[in-house]
Order: C-alpha cells, then sequence, then structure tokens
C-alpha cells in the first residue's frame, strides 16, 4: 500500500468511509475511477487497500473490546470471591473458561480409506 503519499492516504480514508456505510464494492470502485480518476486497476488496488486497512482496524477494535471485557470478568469474579458468592464466582469462571477457548474438544481425526466410520455421540455409522 502506497502509505506514504498523503494524497493517497486520504483517498483510501475516504474509500474506508464508504465501505463502513455500507456501500458496495462496484459504487465504490466507480468513485474511485470518476472521481479519483483511477484506472480502473488502480481503483481495484486502492479498493483493497481500503479493506486492508479496515481489517486491520476491525482486528484492533476487536482485541480492545475482548480485554475490556476480560478485565470487567476479573473484577467481577475477585468480588464475587471477596463476598463469598460462589454462584457468581462459578458463572463468571464459566464466562473466562469460554473466552479463552478452553472449553473446546478436540478429537483425533484418522480417515482410512478402505475403512471409514462417523461417529455422532454414541452411534457408529458404518458407510462399507
Amino acid at each position: 500500500m502506497d502509505q506514504e503519499n498523503p494524497e493517497v492516504k486520504v483517498k483510501i480514508a475516504k474509500l474506508v468511509d464508504y465501505i463502513r456505510q455500507g456501500w458496495s464494492r462496484r459504487r465504490i470502485l466507480e468513485v474511485a475511477q470518476n472521481e479519483f480518476g483511477y484506472s480502473y486497476q488502480q481503483a481495484i488496488k486502492y479498493v483493497h487497500d481500503a479493506y486492508v486497512v479496515l481489517s486491520e482496524d476491525a482486528d484492533e477494535v476487536i482485541e480492545q473490546a475482548k480485554g475490556i471485557q476480560i478485565e470487567r470478568i476479573e473484577t467481577l469474579l475477585k468480588n464475587a470471591l471477596d463476598c463469598k458468592d460462589n454462584k457468581t464466582a462459578t458463572k463468571a469462571l464459566d464466562m473466562l473458561n469460554k473466552i479463552y477457548s478452553l472449553y473446546i474438544d478436540k478429537k483425533e481425526v484418522d480417515v482410512n480409506v478402505e475403512d471409514l466410520r462417523f461417529t455422532f455421540g454414541d452411534e457408529e455409522l458404518d458407510e462399507n
């Protein structure tokens, strides 16, 4: 991305704003071509750059929100433990475990082309 050129930065920021407003990719490409004077290929490149900027912003915002929520839950857990409120403490711990994906069951998958079996719950389906 050509971030050195301030003019390009401003134009990409405008494209990001159009994306945030929900404009279609086609409409944004038309604006990039007509309003900014870009060729079709340049417009595609700068619209792509705008999506990259937007996704980087979104990832950062998600991480910040996640950090805030974790801090809130940890405070709630501490307060619940201080008050000997086991029910609330258990719920707070449950939320933290979900955030950190501690409940995900990992299954080993072994595929043999000659003998293929699917297991759903307690049932086993034989595909032979």
